[in-house]
């Protein structure tokens, strides 16, 4: 068992101790209870850590209030605080800022839309593609409360899509050519 103790002394008019009041409390549920909740974010913060993806956290209104550091790698940024407390968009390409307010305007009506290719912007200005998961992240009761994003560069594969694309058009009128 564990014990909260408090002693509180009580004076005189003349300033002396006339008694001290003790309080005890057991706190043996609540210390149980933190020691879990610490190795609840441990796990957590492994997973964040661990992942190959770039996570985000995000007001229901989109100002950022967590990043990991993988996302702030991707973006080019080092800090983050050069994330945090910015709106979501500033980071998002502006011809993808309507598909982004749609995609969760559905999530908020409890619709789930599934991974989505959105154009980013990264620190230097360069532009790049991200495959992005979100979700909406609720309270006990039900009600709405952040976004949760899981972000993953596939700017890459983008580039490889289109080299191969470009080859198929060049074969393509090669082959009509050859036909005349």
């Amino acid at each position: 068992m564990q014990l909260d103790l408090t002693f509180n002394p009580e004076f005189s008019l003349d300033g002396r101790v006339n008694s001290v009041v003790g309080i005890s409390r057991d706190v043996t549920e609540r210390k149980k209870a933190e020691i879990a909740l610490r190795a609840s974010e441990s796990r957590w913060q492994t997973v964040i850590n661990t992942s190959p993806d770039g996570i985000c956290i995000a007001s229901l209104d989109g100002v950022i209030q967590f990043v990991s550091d993988k996302l702030l790698t991707v973006h080019g940024y080092e800090r983050p605080e050069d994330m945090v407390g910015k709106h979501m968009l500033e980071f998002l390409d502006a011809s993808y800022h309507e598909q982004a307010s749609v995609k969760i305007q559905e999530m908020m009506d409890g619709h789930y839309t599934g991974v989505k290719e959105f154009k980013l912007i990264r620190k230097n200005g360069q532009r790049f593609y991200m495959d992005v998961n979100a979700e909406v992240l609720r309270d006990d009761k039900g009600r709405p409360v952040s976004i949760f994003f899981v972000e993953r560069d596939v700017t890459e594969r983008k580039h490889a899509e289109e080299v191969l694309r470009e080859s198929e058009e060049k074969f393509r009128e090669l082959a009509d050519y050859c036909q005349i």
